[in-house]
């Protein structure tokens, strides 16, 4: 870029605060009396202004709100597609599922509670559920194939 880049963001910054400045020195009857002579309403002006402040302000506040429906959309739909790629049958899950806690059994007991520690007591529900939660926290590897863990 070229040394004599403008910044048009800050020549409109200026702009705008040296009328500020105009108008905040500016006494109510020059205002009035300049209103007056341009044709405008002065209480449809006020009104104009004060609508443009309102919507200014609320696209504001809204601003962060608007931002984390978004997130929410993107990670429902993210995990409504996880949902979607499970594996066909229990069988072939429950399979996977024991391979993958051989290959990194730090997830087992993460995931595994006391009352489920024997691997085989699992109900099909609890299977789809661990290997849904896997997925959703970008763990799940599909690691088919030979496992020692009794399923």
């Amino acid at each position: 870029m070229s040394k004599d880049t403008r910044n048009y963001r800050e020549e409109l910054r200026s702009i705008l605060n040296s009328l500020a400045d105009s108008l905040e020195h500016a006494s109510d009857e020059a205002v009035m009396s300049e209103l007056h002579e341009s044709g405008e309403d002065p209480e449809l002006r006020a009104k104009s202004v004060r609508t443009a402040f309102e919507t200014a302000f609320k696209r504001f506040k809204q601003k962060k709100l608007k931002e984390a429906q978004l997130k929410y959309k993107s990670s429902v739909l993210k995990i409504r597609e996880l949902e979607q790629i499970v594996p066909q049958t229990i069988a072939d899950l429950r399979v996977s599922l024991a391979a993958f806690f051989n290959t990194q059994p730090h997830w087992k007991t993460q995931l595994l509670t006391a009352q489920c520690r024997e691997f085989k007591d699992l109900t099909d529900t609890d299977i789809r559920s661990l290997v849904k939660q896997l997925k959703i926290l970008g763990a799940w590897k599909d690691v088919s194939g030979n496992c020692t863990e009794n399923v």
